[in-house]
């Protein structure tokens, strides 16, 4: 398959790479939580450059999310299409929230069928699942954004992302810079709620993007990079404590970095075996799980190794362990 697609049962493995990728990402995110703890300690200087370099990962999760789903009727109906959520998303999401209650609050709680339920939906006990209710706000927009016509997608697309860009990513962003207050109303909503990476995510994924342009994006996602890290870093010193003006998923810096990295592995020729390819779908299909669980392993394998949760080690090889360890309970709970 052309522009760095290698399909194997007809996956597209850059696919799969970004979203092992993408995973590891998100645990050295959580295994760097001393970021939020703003130090003129050296740790403090490594926990901004973890934090930028990783900031992709929720990103392209929803780009892949996009990639993969828009186009669904190709495959099935629209009932299936949610029942297929419903069972690989939305239970497992119920199950580990019921779980994270058991663990944190105890079994009592359980009587409490209202409070069991703000908790839940708020996702209060297991702030980490802020990210479930923004995909199933996806899903339930993707019959929708499915049944523009093949034939329009593009400029629609196109109108749709820029649009989106200008009224939800940039001039938020001006109008806090110049200090004043952005009119959420002006806000484009049809790319509100994370929709906007749902629809740049099968934009890069299924039209042609020339080298020149490429090469401006990647640019701009370098550029972004040095923003997020960069500025985050030399503002805070000066402020004193995190500022967050050039933070957020949907912050311009992090808008052009997902999406340099996303048409990066599109654009990439991947050269490997049927092997490798059954290994990386296999492990690929595991990130939910993984997701779902190493919150438990972040919170308590530094208790257990002895480690500084500010200590590199653990901010680096700490992220494989925990990795390691959830991917091989994973593999053994689908058995």
């Amino acid at each position: 398959m052309k522009d760095g697609k290698i399909a194997t049962d007809k996956r597209i493995i850059y696919f799969d790479i970004l979203n092992i990728l993408a995973c590891i990402s998100v645990i050295a995110l959580h295994c760097n939580g001393c970021f939020w703890s703003f130090s003129y300690e050296r740790y403090w200087v490594t926990s901004v450059i973890i934090e930028s370099v990783c900031y992709w990962a929720v990103p392209i999760f929803i780009m892949l999310s996009g990639a993969n789903l828009i186009d669904y009727r190709e495959k099935y109906d629209t009932k299936t299409f949610f029942e297929k959520r419903i069972k690989r998303t939305v239970i497992p999401f119920i199950f580990w929230s019921l779980f994270g209650i058991l663990v944190y609050r105890g079994i009592g709680q359980f009587i409490h069928i209202k409070d069991t339920f703000t908790l839940i939906t708020n996702t209060k006990i297991v702030p980490i699942y802020w990210f479930f209710p923004i995909i199933f706000s996806a899903y339930l927009s993707i019959p929708v954004i499915n049944a523009i016509p093949q034939a329009k997608r593009k400029q629609v697309f196109e109108y749709m992302i820029a649009i989106g860009f200008m009224t939800i990513s940039f001039l938020p962003f001006f109008c806090k810079f110049i200090g004043i207050d952005f009119n959420e109303s002006l806000s484009f909503p049809i790319t509100g709620g994370y929709i906007l990476y749902v629809i740049l995510g099968y934009y890069f994924s299924h039209f042609d993007i020339s080298q020149k342009c490429r090469i401006i994006i990647y640019s701009m996602g370098v550029l972004g990079l040095i923003l997020h890290a960069g500025g985050t870093y030399f503002l805070s010193i000066n402020q004193g404590s995190i500022n967050q003006l050039l933070k957020g998923y949907l912050n311009f810096p992090t808008i052009f970095y997902s999406t340099a990295i996303f048409i990066g592995f599109r654009y990439h020729h991947w050269e490997m075996d049927i092997k490798c390819k059954r290994i990386l779908k296999k492990i690929s299909s595991a990130s939910l799980g993984i997701y779902l669980i190493h919150i438990y392993f972040v919170d308590k394998l530094p208790i257990i190794l002895h480690f500084s949760n500010k200590a590199l080690e653990w901010r680096t090889i700490g992220v494989l362990i925990v990795w390691g360890i959830c991917l091989a309970i994973v593999f053994v709970m689908k058995k």
